[in-house]
């Protein structure tokens, strides 16, 4: 009985220090993803910033074109 426990110990204590080895190994894999992922995703967000700019400005011109019609319209209208 107690010899039963004693390998029932063993093997639980083996179990967690395989687990903590997989889990530093895959952590320091990880890490390596998420630096180039954060970098690739900085790069992204920069085109991202960009292309909401150029829409925005693009919307700028169409309000101001609406504008000049609308304008144009109640003068007509007058």
């Amino acid at each position: 009985m107690e010899f039963m426990l004693f390998v029932l110990i063993g093997c639980c204590i083996f179990a967690l220090l395989f687990s903590l080895m997989n889990f530093l190994k895959y952590e320091k894999a990880i890490k390596r993803y998420m630096e180039t992922d954060t970098n690739q995703l900085y790069q992204e967000n920069k085109k991202l910033k960009k292309q909401v700019q150029d829409l925005s400005d693009a919307l700028d011109d169409i309000q101001d074109i609406l504008d000049e019609f609308e304008d144009e319209n109640e003068k007509s209208e007058k």
